[in-house]
């Protein structure tokens, strides 16, 4: 099973992931193997999938 490592917010997820809505996102990275594994240790063996949401205040702004 080779699955990628899915990082909200710096924050390892495991099981169920929550929803997130795409003008939520401001910056996702891949991570290869090596750079998951020196920032998450074994669990990012096969890599990993880094996204990073918007502040609450920076979020798009609904009304356009």
């Amino acid at each position: 099973n080779k699955c990628v490592l899915i990082v909200l917010d710096g924050i390892p997820l495991g099981g169920t992931y929550p929803l997130i809505n795409p003008r939520d996102v401001y910056f996702m990275a891949l991570l290869s193997p090596n750079q998951a594994m020196v920032q998450f240790g074994d669990r990012g063996v096969n890599g990993a999938l880094a996204v990073y949401t918007r502040a609450r205040g920076d979020r798009y702004d609904e009304r356009r």
